[in-house]
């Protein structure tokens, strides 16, 4: 069964595709506020995602589209005990041991929703294929199990009048936090990939900019029997046509007006690249291309 491997510096710190368990290659810290956080609910959203809503307090240095992600803590192990880490005089985390010592660790998530007044975040999970840190915590969390981020990081798409945004369904939370933003003038398209007919989630509407979702496996019908069964969901070994669909897309003719962001798998990220930009004079500061994840080169 293929699994993530890392990419460089850049991607997967997991063994399944999860938005979650993955460091975006973009990601920088021109903050790095730590926050404690609470479970409240949880509410699942596909087969193969859930979402979690946490509580925290002074949550609005992280309500900004200029930095889509956060550090995410969750604990290691979920039978033991954890030590978390304290804020310093400046808000910035600081561990009491180190990290994986103490029980807890990180991986890079995308704020899909965030709710300053009631001091409310929402963060998606992939859950299907192997099991990570946070996603092992996402599927067990209770309300009022702990956890924590810090951030805000990593980097958003310019601004534009026409978007092509695509990826993965690890790309799915960054995806909807954009199409909830971007000004209604805004034309272009959307294109998402996902296992099977039946995982798609709940997309926000826009106006200018229709969402096209894609399948790997789209002789696979959306069964209990699949999706309950998280190995079999991830042995999927087919390939869609999102790199095909991205090629025969018109682009408009004045670069500048436009925006490409791309995330996902490494594999399906180079494809969908080398597709949208074949044969185009595209200048490549239009465009963001974000490796979640990496599955392996064999079993």
């Amino acid at each position: 069964m293929n699994s993530p491997t890392a990419v460089s510096k850049a991607a997967v710190s997991q063994s399944g595709p999860s938005q979650a368990d993955a460091t975006p290659a973009t990601a920088e810290a021109p903050q790095n506020l730590y926050r404690p956080l609470t479970v409240l609910r949880s509410e699942v959203l596909s087969p193969e995602m859930l979402r979690l809503t946490l509580q925290g307090e002074d949550l609005s240095p992280f309500d900004t589209l200029d930095n889509l992600h956060v550090r995410f803590y969750v604990p290691v192990d979920l039978s033991l005990p954890s030590e978390w880490p304290t804020a310093d005089e400046e808000g910035r985390p600081q561990l009491t041991k180190t990290q994986g010592a103490n029980n807890v660790t990180t991986r890079y998530y995308t704020i899909r929703r965030l709710d300053v007044a009631r001091g409310e975040v929402d963060i998606d999970f992939v859950t299907h294929g192997h099991a990570g840190p946070a996603s092992n915590f996402a599927r067990a969390a209770k309300p009022g199990d702990r956890c924590a981020m810090s951030g805000p990081c990593g980097f958003s798409v310019k601004p534009a009048d026409w978007y092509l945004l695509a990826g993965d369904e690890t790309a799915l939370p960054a995806i909807a936090r954009l199409l909830d933003s971007l000004p209604s003038h805004c034309q272009g398209s959307v294109h998402i990939e996902v296992s099977r007919p039946g995982c798609e989630v709940v997309m926000p509407s826009h106006p200018g900019l229709p969402v096209q979702w894609h399948y790997r496996n789209s002789n696979l019908a959306s069964s209990n029997s699949v999706a309950d069964s998280p190995s079999a969901a991830h042995e999927e070994s087919g390939l869609s046509d999102l790199p095909q669909a991205l090629a025969s897309i018109r682009f408009p003719e004045q670069p500048d007006s436009g925006f490409i962001w791309v995330a996902g798998e490494y594999e399906l990220l180079r494809r969908c690249q080398a597709a949208a930009l074949a044969d185009r004079n595209w200048p490549k500061e239009r465009l963001l291309g974000v490796p979640y994840w990496r599955r392996k080169a064999d079993n």
